[in-house]
């Protein structure tokens, strides 16, 4: 399955259907953060090497987070307009 070409060439030329279409597909790879978090049981998190990027997302849905001595987390920003002003 090529993921990418889902997201930049979806089916249909009206941009409301395409735009659509797009929160739908968002809406549906975020439901797996979504099932963690809302999970009765506690859900813990063995972090061991690089945390980087989702994985950043998807530990953050976890109760407990433990970490082994070597792990480091981060998140990289492409587009300067993301990062928060402060």
């Amino acid at each position: 399955m090529d993921m990418a070409s889902e997201l930049l060439q979806p089916e249909g030329d009206d941009v409301a259907r395409i735009s659509w279409y797009l929160r739908d597909l968002i809406t549906q790879y975020q439901k797996t953060f979504t099932v963690i978090e809302k999970c009765p049981k506690p859900v813990i998190a063995a972090i061991h090497g690089g945390c980087i990027g989702g994985g950043v997302d998807l530990i953050t849905a976890c109760d407990i987070r433990y970490c082994a001595q070597d792990a480091f987390f981060q998140v990289k920003v492409s587009l300067p307009e993301l990062l928060p002003q402060c």
